[in-house]
């Protein structure tokens, strides 16, 4: 990523979260909309393009559109519109079938995506998104960072985090 002009994309595909968004999830075209207008903005710069997805098929998308600049970590998604999260609700079925259920959680691994999710989105120039505990922890990593909020015409507030006196981060608030 050092030397470009990167851009975050955070999508959430899962059908679990549509609530989470005021106006439901955003297409992987509205996406791509805010991706290719940067592109245009910075067609001169070199690009790298980070997707964080709890989905596959986003992933796939992503790969398929915009090829050798996009970049991603090798973790724990859905393959479909599934939450990938959905197996820690599923206790019953735990129960009875705990070989199973062992071996398809994703316990540390997704964490560990998580986490680098964050880490990498928070080393972005510009940051697409919706809401999510994701693009909050993004926010406050870096709450300088260029967010577009998705689905347009919904506002963001930017990090509360940013002026906060009882934080005591240097990069956020220096003492």
């Amino acid at each position: 990523m050092k030397g470009r002009t990167c851009i975050g994309v955070h999508v959430r595909y899962s059908t679990g979260h549509v609530a989470e968004s005021p106006k439901g999830h955003p297409s992987l075209q509205e996406y791509c909309n805010e991706v290719d207008h940067l592109l245009q903005i910075h067609r001169n710069d070199p690009i790298a393009i980070f997707v964080a997805s709890d989905s596959h098929v986003a992933i796939n998308f992503f790969k398929a559109r915009y090829g050798n600049k996009l970049l991603y970590l090798d973790t724990y998604r859905a393959s479909g519109v599934e939450d990938p999260g959905q197996i820690y609700g599923m206790d019953q079925y735990c129960i009875h079938h705990m070989d199973e259920w062992h071996r398809v959680k994703p316990g540390y691994k997704g964490g560990l995506g998580a986490l680098m999710d964050c880490l990498l989105l928070s080393k972005c120039d510009y940051f697409i998104h919706i809401t999510s505990n994701v693009a909050s922890f993004v926010c406050f990593f870096n709450p300088y960072i260029k967010s577009i909020y998705l689905p347009h015409g919904v506002p963001f507030e930017h990090c509360r985090y940013r002026n906060n006196p009882t934080i005591r981060n240097k990069y956020l608030n220096p003492i």
